[in-house]
């Protein structure tokens, strides 16, 4: 079959193979893009809250996830799963021109294997995430990516789709047209937040006939997990989420110092609940990041002479978006960063301070009436945190009911976004 079948699984090859004559009867084949398989734990919720969903509403839905790391994301989730872009092989030893054409070579060649599993899609669903974006990415990253699966699936006559995606740094010329470009070639688009709306517009998009609808996660099923938990203890439980501020110092002494100044009031904060006879649950939100900090905070911890009672604090990271949602439901608040997080707290009903990196985590908690629990990363400050984190607890009965009705309604809202893209009803750009 050449270099495209070598690239493809032949397990995915024989599922997904279809002739003329028999494409009607057919399951509806349906294929999920994103950056998944990498250990961030929200972008893995809600693949699985789209899974649910599809599935839900087309029944013999086929479905084929077109990710980072199929390997990691095909087992978790139980469907098949293929690569976005073919692994890198060893060139460096070739001359320089010799590289750069061996790099088009390949662009080429993997251009023509999404072709080829484009044409065993009826739909392409870019399924949410802050996936419009290059922060940390090069010429061919995710938007290169991006519109190379859309420009294939309209070329195999497939529909693309963009569901509830999120938008935060696009800041290169190349990676600007390829976000547009890609964008422009779906039948649908919608974003999490006004916020993303704007910032496409921003960048020369006409978004007109484009609509806001909440984070797929606000449709992950009821069930999973129960929102309430037994208590085993008369104290409250805090979580505190942790995030790798500027990669943990890895750039150079200027981030270095960042990051320090980060730990020390996260680890001041740990200490401030534990001296008040708070139960602490260390959060993890993605597995490749912030399990570091993880050490880091214990260690901070552990010079500063605080004692860490195992019944007291607990930093058992989570493997799954499965554990996240049941250590989230074993806190009584949340202090946490990463956005996923701070939104299956709030999805459980779970008040949250918010320690923002972007303003999507601002419009999140405005959205679900908690504006004022937020506060900028780069500007953390302890006092602050400790108002904030007092004023929360002391309005929770309040703020709790209010929030499941957002949730509510966002998932009602959702339940409209999906009737309109896998159902009979359809919007057009």
């Amino acid at each position: 079959m050449g270099p495209v079948g070598s690239v493809w699984s032949k397990s995915v090859e024989n599922s997904w193979h279809k002739s003329q004559e028999d494409s009607k009867r057919q399951p509806f084949r349906i294929g999920l893009w994103g950056n998944f398989g990498t250990g961030n734990l929200g972008n893995e919720c809600t693949l699985a809250s789209t899974i649910q969903n599809v599935t839900q509403y087309v029944a013999d839905a086929q479905l084929l996830c077109i990710c980072s790391e199929p390997e990691d994301a095909g087992p978790r989730h139980g469907i098949e799963a293929v690569r976005i872009r073919m692994a890198p092989t060893e060139g460096r030893q070739l001359p320089t021109i010799l590289r750069k054409v061996r790099r088009v070579a390949i662009e080429i060649r993997d251009f023509i294997r999404a072709v080829v599993v484009a044409k065993e899609l009826d739909k392409l669903l870019i399924t949410g995430t802050g996936i419009l974006s290059d922060a940390g990415e090069g010429h061919f990253g995710m938007p290169y990516q991006l519109f190379k699966w859309s420009l294939a699936t309209k070329l195999a006559g497939a529909k693309v789709m963009f569901l509830s995606v999120g938008v935060e740094e696009v800041n290169s010329v190349l990676a600007k047209a390829f976000v547009k470009g890609a964008l422009r070639l779906a039948e649908y688009r919608s974003y999490r937040d006004c916020q993303s709306r704007d910032r496409m517009q921003a960048i020369g998009l006409s978004v007109d006939n484009d609509v806001v609808y909440p984070d797929l996660a606000f449709s992950l099923s009821e069930s999973m997990p129960s929102h309430s938990r037994p208590r085993t203890s008369a104290k409250l439980v805090v979580g505190v989420g942790l995030y790798s501020y500027m990669g943990r110092g890895a750039a150079g002494e200027e981030d270095l110092a960042k990051y320090n100044a980060y730990l020390d009031i996260v680890c001041s904060f740990i200490t401030w609940l534990l001296v008040r006879e708070y139960d602490v649950r260390i959060i993890i939100g993605d597995l490749m990041y912030d399990d570091e900090v993880r050490h880091d905070v214990r260690e901070r911890l552990r010079q500063t002479g605080t004692v860490l009672d195992s019944h007291k604090y607990v930093d058992e990271p989570a493997t799954s978006f499965e554990d996240l949602l049941e250590q989230l439901t074993l806190v009584d608040f949340l202090v946490a960063t990463r956005f996923h997080s701070v939104l299956l707290a709030l999805l459980a009903g779970r008040p949250v301070v918010s320690i923002s990196y972007d303003a999507k985590n601002d419009v999140l908690m405005r959205d679900m009436g908690l504006g004022k629990y937020c506060q900028s990363l780069s500007r953390l400050n302890f006092d602050r945190l400790v108002e904030q984190f007092i004023d929360l607890e002391k309005n929770a009965a309040q703020l709790i009911p209010a929030m499941q009705l957002k949730a509510a309604e966002f998932r009602s809202k959702l339940d409209e976004q999906y009737r309109i893209v896998l159902g009979g009803a359809r919007q057009s750009i």
